[in-house]
Formats: C-alpha cells, structure tokens, sequence
C-alpha cells in the first residue's frame, strides 16, 4: 500500500500534524472574517492533529487541538480537545473537553467536560456538564462511585507523601 501526504505546504505553511497514517489534508477554508484552517487526518495514526477544525476519519490520534470545532467518525484518541462543538461516530477518546456541546453516537469517553454532552448507545467514565443526556447509554462511575474513588485516590497520595518526607 503506497503511503500519501497531502498538506497545505503549498500556501506557505508548514503542517500542524506529524503523520505516521497514510492521508493527511489541510484546507485554508476563505470567510469574510479571515482564514482558517480545516484539518482532516484520514487512514492511520496521526501523534498530533491541530487546527482551526479538525476531522479525524478512520484514524487514531494522541491528541487532537481544534480551537473550533472537531468531528470523529470511526476513529479515536487520548485527548481531544476542542474550542467549539465535538461530534463523535462510533469512536471515542480516553480525555474530552469542548468549550460547545459533546455529542457521541455508538462510542465513548473515560473522562468528559462540557457545555452539555449527549451520548446515544454508548458508555460515559465520568462527566462535568451543565447538562448531561443519556439514550441506551452506561455510566461507569455513578456519583457514589467517583465520590469513593476520589476518597481513595486522596488517602493513597497523603500516605506516599508522608512516606517519602520521612525517608
């Protein structure tokens, strides 16, 4: 299978994401207001996906920065982080935040924070929002739940901390 890059190069800017998957296409999109860009990181792996928008299809990143907003279709990562609206399609991440809405269709995130977050036949670690919907969905941690993990997690690092100033 022969490898391909497509990046904005030709306008004069150096790419924002360092593939190792096979299609990489960033497209200055023209507005009134000015330029910027969209980002769409397709087949592979991708360690970084930054833009204005960003659209990971059928790829995996390790982070992915969209200072607008970011769509997931068949595909995933550790971090997403997005200053607008995320929409994810049979995909999930480990970490999300978005200054807009969360929306997940048939996939999942381990830890949210949002706006408001919508999830339809998926699963949610834990999540901070205003407003939170759930349709044929699982929590994995209920409130009780995070409440004692939490506990727990506080006792075990006043225990290291206290160990380690002895020694």
């Amino acid at each position: 299978m022969e490898k391909e890059r497509d990046d904005d190069s030709a306008f004069g800017h150096a790419p924002l994401a360092m593939p190792l998957g096979i299609s990489l296409r960033r497209d200055p999109i023209m507005s009134d207001e000015a330029t910027h860009t969209h980002t769409t990181a397709r087949y592979g792996f991708f360690p970084i996906v930054a833009a204005d928008s960003v659209t990971v299809r059928q790829a995996g990143v390790t982070a992915a920065l969209s200072s607008g907003d970011m769509s997931m279709i068949q595909g995933g990562g550790n971090f997403a982080i997005a200053g607008g609206n995320l929409a994810i399609t049979m995909g999930g991440s480990n970490a999300l935040l978005a200054g807009g809405d969360v929306s997940i269709e048939q996939g999942g995130a381990l830890l949210m924070g949002a706006r408001s977050v919508s999830v339809r036949q998926g699963f949610v670690g834990a999540v901070v929002a205003a407003n939170v919907e759930l349709e044929e969905s699982r929590v994995l941690l209920t409130t009780p739940q995070a409440a004692a993990l939490g506990a727990a997690l506080g006792f075990v690092v006043l225990l290291l901390g206290r160990l380690f100033r002895r020694g």
